[in-house]
Parts: structure tokens; sequence; C-alpha cells
């Protein structure tokens, strides 16, 4: 899982790295992490406080534990835009 790790947060870290230059910096995000289950790690940070990925311990890859807390989020967020 090592290798795949690093392969997500180097993706993260560029995700980050190219919100911070399109100047959409002050934009929020949340971060759903899931493997066998699902959780909300970061909820409704900006791109400029770089919020940090919680390592996981590994297992199975259960998508739809991970959309269903995305719906969640999606559900209860209170920005006007999208």
């Amino acid at each position: 899982m090592g290798s795949h790790w690093g392969s997500l947060q180097q993706a993260y870290q560029g995700f980050l790295n190219r919100r911070k230059n399109d100047q959409a910096g002050d934009d929020f995000i949340s971060i759903v992490q899931f493997a066998s289950s699902a959780r909300i790690t970061r909820e409704h940070k900006t791109v400029l406080s770089n919020p940090a990925l919680e390592q996981m311990k590994g297992g199975g890859t259960n998508y739809s534990a991970g959309l269903t807390q995305a719906e969640q989020l999606i559900q209860h967020d209170g920005s006007k835009s999208f």
C-alpha cells in the first residue's frame, strides 16, 4: 500500500497547488477518505490551509461508503454556489 499512498498524496498536493495557482486559494474543500469504511477527515477547509490527508490502514475499497459520506457533505453544505 505504501506506493499507492505516496501516489495519492502526490496527486492530492498537485490538486491543491493547481487550485492555489488558479487563484482559487479561498475555495473550500472537504475530504472523505475511504477503504473498507469511510470517514470525513476534513470539512469546509480552505485550499490555502493545505488540509492534510490522514494515514489510512488500507483494506478493501468500498466506494459506496465513500460516496454516502460525500452525499451527506453535499446535502448539508450551506454555501450558495457549486
